[in-house]
């Protein structure tokens, strides 16, 4: 009888002793990511920019051959070149690096400023097919091609309305040469206005009088609601004549006369993998450790719960620059990733 409740005793230890242990794992494994391990919804968003992020040079594809692209330099201070001839560069990457650089010093020739690869802007791609040449003018129809250097379903064969601006829109404080253009109401141009090449520094009493003798001469009542312009020729900061070109391009020099860059959208840092990323999984109190390998599976895990992960440190970027940097802290990482202009490779 003794050594049955001796028994039962020592069982009964045991089974205390086990709950405990496993009520210790249990409160241990739900603090398994600290507060300061976890990541916040800043730093996530600012993980998937980086990882979503990608400039025009980094979209060319170094593989695809008969293929040639067309592009302008525009850095974030607003400094801009484009070759009026249309300088050609060709894809393969035999050929690109010299005719790349050959651009790049005919952008420093021209303007003196030193542009990087992060100021590249593709117009359009040109693909020599047997005989035929295939012009690709849209931004997706190009990332689309450069995935595999095929084309794939029905293209843009010309090029996309890049828009216009009305009077009201015109900032007349800044420089530059307009040319105005009249459409009727149905939005069709009156090729009978005889468009010319005015300064905005005229303001809009010179436009106001064309517009006022137009009407007089063939009995119309046009406003200035019925004038439209296409582009602003301005001077840029590097001394050049630039060219917004299209609503975009105009709107954007309108708000300060400077057409330039958002400095924080950029493709200047970029992960180093792999890397990896704990997930702490709340039925099983387990950690998950997943293995990153490029940009994609990034992206695909950071659209979860980002409360449930954390980063295994220390990890790896690489600036535009060709600078290596080291994190180890979300802290670290979320300051690095707010200062990523300062590694695109721009000359102070």
């Amino acid at each position: 009888m003794r050594k049955i409740s001796k028994i039962v005793y020592l069982s009964l230890i045991v089974t205390i002793i086990l709950q405990s242990c496993s009520s210790d794992e249990s409160g241990s494994g739900t603090d398994i990511i600290s507060e300061k391990q976890k990541i916040s919804t800043e730093l996530a968003d600012k993980i998937l920019a980086t990882a979503s992020s990608i400039n025009d040079f980094n979209l060319i594809n170094f593989e695809c051959e008969s293929t040639f692209v067309t592009g302008y330099f525009l850095n974030y201070q607003g400094d801009y070149f484009k070759d009026e001839n249309d300088y050609l560069i060709p894809t393969s990457k035999s050929d690109w690096d010299t005719a790349y650089t050959n651009f790049k010093n005919l952008a420093f020739d021209t303007t003196n400023v030193l542009f990087t690869d992060e100021d590249f802007v593709i117009e359009s791609v040109l693909i020599f097919d047997n005989l035929a040449r295939i012009t690709i003018f849209v931004k997706e129809e190009i990332k689309d091609y450069f995935k595999n250097c095929e084309l794939n379903g029905k293209l843009t064969f010309f090029p996309p309305s890049l828009g216009i601006v009305t009077l009201p829109e015109i900032n007349f404080n800044c420089s530059g040469d307009i040319t105005f253009h009249l459409a009727n109401d149905d939005g069709e141009v009156v090729y009978a206005f005889q468009s010319v090449k005015t300064s905005l520094s005229e303001g809009m009493s010179t436009i106001e009088n064309r517009l006022s003798s137009f009407n007089q001469i063939n009995q119309t009542s046009y406003t200035t609601d019925n004038l439209f312009i296409t582009s602003v020729e301005f001077t840029s900061p590097a001394n050049t004549t630039a060219l917004a070109n299209g609503r975009e391009q105009m709107i954007n020099y309108f708000e300060d006369c400077k057409l330039d860059k958002d400095v924080n959208n950029n493709d200047c840092l970029n992960f180093i993998y792999p890397l990896k990323i704990d997930r702490f999984n709340i039925q099983s109190e387990e950690i998950v450790t997943t293995t990153i390998e490029n940009d994609e599976d990034l992206i695909n895990i950071f659209n979860s719960n980002v409360g449930e992960l954390s980063i295994d440190y220390p990890i790896n970027l690489l600036g535009g620059d060709n600078t290596t940097l080291t994190v180890e802290t979300n802290e670290e990482l979320l300051e690095t990733l707010n200062q990523s202009a300062i590694y695109c490779g721009h000359q102070q």
